[in-house]
């Protein structure tokens, strides 16, 4: 599997363009004058019919670095832009809900990250965390998005907070959900296993087992997600060629300081401090038993005047097991800051 590690990736050299004066939504450049080839287009489509009534939202494409970046864009484009971040082993399936609940009132932008959900899959590459956040980037900027607020979900919490460490003037809040930004000492046993040399590739890209097991301990089961929700979960990565950035996500887990993400992650952990003049909302369910107690812990160190939502019941997809809590908290602190 290619994990390029050179300094000159696309996080190495991305810049945003210039964003569209005086357009808070800003536009895209490339969604007019571009279009994915036919047998990507069609293949998300068959996957899309099935989901009904669950996902029912336009695509979008815009071609970064050799690859499609499939991406939602819904809600008014005048409006405050909502840039929402999905984890491993999810998609902007994820954040349906929310979607439905803020577009009347924000432009909400979904992205699907490099070879995940409906993006396109590059046979033999993978993206390290650096890229991911370079991808943000492109987004961003092909988007002329101006003071965008950010929701973050696992992994979308350090590419995410990665973007805002390289462009602060760009966000005007931030709403974290069951992530971590920072290095952290042990991985669960779980996780661990799927990191593992020998068991990760078979376990995670070969059988699945890291994306059925999503929806066993992701939630805590209050109510059974329908077979329209479970295939939306797993249709987009059905076969094991689907699921090579989902095991990329999981080895690029930087536990020790030669690994190759390890400067990404530390750096965007030490900008913590100044990223605290943002206004942040941390949601976290806490009952999962990937982002525990501990990490929570962590976060309440690093910004104690953080404004917290604790759910008790809720597990690592907050936004399943609490929907109606997590698009209240988010109206909430987002109507704020947009009338700041």
């Amino acid at each position: 599997m290619s994990q390029p590690e050179t300094p000159d990736t696309p996080a190495a050299t991305s810049t945003l363009r210039p964003a569209t004066p005086k357009n808070v939504g800003g536009k895209s450049r490339q969604r007019d004058a571009e279009r994915p080839p036919a047998e990507l287009a069609d293949q998300r489509r068959r996957i899309w019919t099935r989901l009904d009534p669950e996902y029912r939202f336009t695509p979008h494409y815009v071609r970064w670095d050799g690859q499609w970046l499939h991406f939602l864009d819904e809600g008014n484009s005048q409006a405050p832009a909502l840039l929402l971040l999905h984890g491993n082993p999810t998609w902007s399936f994820l954040w349906r809900k929310q979607i439905e609940a803020l577009r009347e009132r924000f432009r909400v932008i979904a992205l699907d990250l490099p070879g995940m959900g409906f993006s396109e899959r590059t046979p033999g590459r993978t993206r390290r965390l650096a890229e991911h956040v370079a991808a943000v980037e492109f987004l961003v900027g092909e988007l002329g998005l101006e003071r965008l607020a950010l929701g973050l979900h696992d992994w979308g919490g350090p590419i995410g907070l990665g973007f805002a460490r390289r462009h602060p003037e760009a966000v005007r809040s931030v709403a974290l959900f069951n992530t971590a930004a920072f290095p952290f000492p042990k991985l669960p046993g779980r996780l661990a296993l799927a990191r593992s040399a020998l068991l990760g590739p078979p376990l995670v890209r070969g059988l699945g087992l890291f994306n059925r097991g999503l929806l066993r301990i992701g939630m805590t089961q209050r109510r059974p997600l329908s077979a329209v929700e479970r295939r939306g979960y797993l249709a987009p990565y059905a076969g094991p060629a689907d699921r090579e950035q989902v095991l990329a996500f999981v080895q690029d887990i930087p536990m020790e300081p030669a690994h190759p993400s390890y400067g990404e992650l530390a750096a965007t952990g030490e900008s913590l401090a100044r990223l605290a003049s943002l206004p942040r909302l941390i949601v976290w369910g806490q009952r999962d038993p990937i982002f525990h107690g501990e990490i929570l812990a962590e976060w309440q160190r690093r910004w104690p005047d953080a404004e917290y939502v604790t759910l008790p019941r809720a597990g690592h997809l907050v936004m399943e097991d609490e929907p109606a809590a997590v698009n209240q908290a988010l109206l909430r602190f987002f109507e704020r800051w947009a009338r700041s």
